[in-house]
């Protein structure tokens, strides 16, 4: 028998879009938080179901970020002809990331449904998804005992076949956060060195148009993953993510050239349990 859970924490994500005569930059995908008892946090990062704004059909993520302290987010398109698209999660300049170690993920889940249960007791277990495909998720196996079937949680230095190795940029900029003051995030699919550190930069900025990034992993509408951040009982958390819309049938807002994949719009969310997670003007 399946147990029910529901909820004691409300999740609180922020969403924010802007438009431009070329493209649209907005929130499809959305992040979500559930905080454990042991202090554990789990982020869901899922894409509902249904139409993409700007006529994407699937989202390429480029960056990720925990912070104890503060995550920024941002996206645009337009800043110079041709139009770029920008878009960014990271820290904040000077504070620093969920330590790596301290980080795991399941790879890209695929559910019947999108509908989150979560149980906060121990590290807690969160169920995505209702019968017949539905998924338990638990930062320690032992909290995950019968229900549905267990998605595997490993370290986010694993690479799967949907999801590449994490490591950690310390520098990085976008042309949406503006500034020169470089900001940490987690890049994904990057080469990188023993101690876990980018060898590259993660895709902030790309032509619109352009072939979609080579780094980052893929989310298709009804697709989630989740990110899970082990951090001390009632710790501040800010957590986001940020990507881009990828047209694969030549039908879009941004009228690109029919015939390839395409960047076509740029999209971001964070979520936040006693931390602060701000949008960059």
């Amino acid at each position: 028998m399946t147990p029910t859970f529901t909820p004691t924490h409300t999740p609180t994500h922020t969403q924010t879009a802007t438009v431009t005569p070329t493209a649209t930059a907005t929130v499809a995908a959305v992040a979500e938080i559930y905080r454990a008892a042991s202090g554990t946090v789990y982020q869901v990062i899922s894409a509902p179901s249904g139409a993409i704004p700007g006529g994407a059909e699937q989202f390429r993520i480029t960056t990720v970020a925990g912070s104890l302290a503060a995550v920024a987010v941002c996206g645009d398109v337009g800043f110079e002809m041709p139009s770029v698209a920008s878009t960014l999660a990271a820290a904040d300049p000077s504070m620093e990331l969920v330590p790596f170690n301290n980080v795991t993920r399941t790879t890209v889940l695929s559910p019947t449904d999108l509908v989150a249960s979560f149980n906060p007791a121990e590290n807690g277990r969160l169920i995505l998804g209702n019968a017949p495909d539905m998924f338990d998720i638990c930062f320690d196996p032992a909290d995950c005992g019968g229900g549905a079937d267990d998605a595997a949680v490993v370290s986010i230095a694993t690479m799967d076949p949907l999801v590449g190795a994490a490591c950690v940029q310390s520098n990085v900029l976008a042309l949406c956060s503006g500034g020169t003051l470089g900001r940490a995030t987690f890049g994904l699919g990057l080469f990188r060195d023993m101690a876990n550190n980018c060898l590259g930069l993660p895709t902030t900025d790309t032509p619109l148009c352009a072939e979609p990034p080579s780094d980052g992993f893929t989310l298709e509408p009804g697709q989630a993953i989740v990110f899970i951040y082990q951090v001390p009982t009632m710790t501040p958390l800010a957590v986001g993510w940020a990507g881009f819309g990828i047209d694969l049938d030549g039908i879009s807002a941004a009228a690109c050239p029919p015939g390839s994949s395409a960047v076509v719009s740029v999209h971001f969310d964070s979520a936040f349990d006693g931390a602060v997670a701000e949008q960059l003007e």
